[in-house]
């Protein structure tokens, strides 16, 4: 992961006392990770998994998501995208 290229002073590859609370990624309800993904997610930043995958569970926590990992559902509109201010990443 750590390519000549990349800065891993960055607070997406650097957590801090364990956990990187400047950084957020949001997980759908239905997306499929591994505990060790999830736990792995956890020490590089705050980490919010949602109870279902309505629009408004979604747009409830995105405005300051800088990640989102989404499952077959929900579709991401381009009004959730658009009202995610911090928004740099889509999987």
């Amino acid at each position: 992961m750590n390519s000549s290229n990349e800065d891993i002073t960055n607070p997406v590859f650097l957590s801090i006392d364990g956990h990187n609370t400047n950084r957020k990624i949001l997980i759908t309800h239905n997306a499929m990770l591994t505990d060790e993904a999830l736990l792995t997610l956890k020490d590089l930043a705050q980490v919010i998994v949602l109870p279902d995958d309505t629009e408004a569970a979604l747009f409830a926590e995105i405005q300051d998501t800088h990640t989102i990992i989404i499952g077959p559902r929900p579709f991401v509109t381009s009004n959730l995208i658009e009202s995610a201010n911090a928004l740099t990443h889509i999987a």
